[in-house]
């Protein structure tokens, strides 16, 4: 379990930092769903709850003064959570968008 912590805290630290080298896009949930898979061992299911997540987010894009929901904890949160819970995609969908609002103010 300290490892799945350590990596998942790699794996926020690395999405964070894409801030500064510049827009990569990093940060989009189809990057971070597939890491935190591996990081728990079950790739193929970080893949899909990243598409499934990316799907969710396609449109929160920084234009103007409006700010977009932070996808990065709500992609790394929902998608470790629902892994161990031993969930699909549905469940990251519904935990994933509640966390990235919350993280809004």
């Amino acid at each position: 379990m300290l490892v799945k912590t350590l990596l998942i805290f790699l794996i926020t630290f690395f999405a964070v930092s894409e801030f500064l080298l510049g827009t990569s896009l990093i940060q989009r949930p189809l990057v971070l769903g597939p890491l935190v898979g591996l990081a728990f061992g079950q790739l193929e299911l970080g893949i899909v709850i990243g598409a499934t997540l990316e799907l969710a987010f396609i449109g929160a894009v920084s234009i103007g003064a409006y700010i977009p929901p932070d996808m990065i904890s709500g992609t790394i949160l929902g998608t470790a959570l629902a892994i161990e819970a031993g969930a699909g995609p549905e469940t990251a969908l519904a935990l994933g968008l509640p966390i990235s609002t919350v993280m809004l103010a």
